[in-house]
């Protein structure tokens, strides 16, 4: 009994927290299975990139600017330890034409279908070892010409 009590109470303490909570497996109770993002929502969720907190993700919901960075860092540390899911990129319905994205607020499901886009492109790319700090610019004065590498 003891370890169902302390069990309850972590998982309150992860959905106070803003932890995602839902199940490898699923959706979001609120992402309907034949969304047009579902598959993307799925995929950001599980990666522990955008949150779920009580298994609700709020698709519809405007991206905040704050939102937006905690995102970036997160992806950003995903990419760093190399620990993105292995995924296909995933097309991006054409809805909205790329003039209306400066008419049109970001939603949750927009971010989680253009992450799920542009991840795995970016993850193809990463050297398995981050690259050496490049070498200081050749040295130049004003009498003599710049030194070719």
């Amino acid at each position: 009994m003891q370890a169902i009590g302390s069990r309850v109470v972590a998982l309150a303490l992860l959905a106070a927290l803003g932890a995602p909570v839902v199940a490898k497996s699923e959706l979001p109770r609120d992402v309907p299975r034949s969304h047009w993002a579902a598959r993307s929502v799925k995929v950001v969720v599980q990666a522990g990139v955008l949150l779920a907190p009580g298994g609700k993700f709020a698709g519809a919901r405007q991206v905040t600017r704050a939102e937006l960075i905690a995102v970036i860092a997160r992806v950003a540390r995903k990419l760093e330890a190399h620990s993105w899911p292995a995924t296909e990129p995933l097309p991006l319905p054409a809805r909205v034409s790329a003039g209306q994205w400066q008419k049109r607020p970001i939603t949750r499901y927009d971010l989680a279908a253009v992450l799920t886009r542009v991840i795995p492109y970016a993850v193809a790319g990463l050297p398995a070892r981050a690259a050496p700090k490049p070498s200081p610019e050749p040295r130049t004065c004003r009498k003599c010409a710049p030194v070719p590498p």
